[in-house]
């Protein structure tokens, strides 16, 4: 005969069981509505099972929308897996911001930089050249790079061109169609999640 109690045990036991097979997916395993198909689908999914990148609570990725300076240098410190620093510095404007550590890790590693001593603009969006500036730093480069010949070469700042050219040659970042680089052109969260994937290739 079947006690009351041994009965719960059971159905609990059944419940725990469903639950463990019905469970949602984990971050890694997340597959977002809108990046099916997309040219950048295996570099978003490889950042995404890394847990170094994520989407939103509606189950999209937006690979076409801008991306901040925060965020990128949030998305880079998980990528490369940086361990942190002590005694860093925390700028003015990212004292309370979510990306406080990682913008001051990043700062401390060389990766990098404020506007100045005080201010680090974590909410502007990411320019081309910055984000070629970030990851040239991130893998170490050194030596000379000839890199690729942009139309439009001579809007690159000066202190991006050693990085625009180091990137443009391990083809970790290339040019659009009419030959341009748009070194001030905003990157996209789809060009950040595929140039950290592959400048994670290059590091190895």
């Amino acid at each position: 005969m079947t006690t009351r109690s041994g009965q719960i045990s059971v159905s609990l036991f059944l419940i725990l069981l469903l639950l463990q097979f019905a469970s949602p997916p984990s971050a890694g395993a997340a597959a977002f509505s809108d990046i099916q198909g997309h040219w950048a689908e295996g570099s978003i999914n490889q950042l995404i099972a890394s847990q170094a990148i994520s989407g939103y609570p509606d189950n999209t990725f937006r690979p076409e929308n801008t991306i901040t300076r925060a965020e990128f240098a949030s998305i880079l410190m998980k990528a490369f897996n940086f361990a942190p620093k002590a005694n860093v510095v925390v700028f003015f404007d990212t004292y309370k911001h979510w990306a406080k550590d990682a913008i001051s890790n990043a700062t401390a590693y060389g990766i990098v930089s404020g506007y100045d001593a005080i201010t680090f603009g974590p909410e502007d969006y990411v320019t081309r050249e910055q984000m070629a500036l970030m990851i040239y730093h991130a893998c170490s480069m050194e030596g000379s790079f000839q890199g690729k010949s942009f139309t439009d070469q001579s809007s690159i700042s000066s202190w991006a061109n050693d990085a625009v050219a180091a990137v443009s040659q391990k083809n970790l970042m290339g040019g659009y169609a009419d030959g341009s680089f748009r070194p001030r052109g905003l990157a996209t969260r789809a060009e950040a999640a595929t140039l950290i994937s592959k400048a994670l290739k290059e590091k190895k």
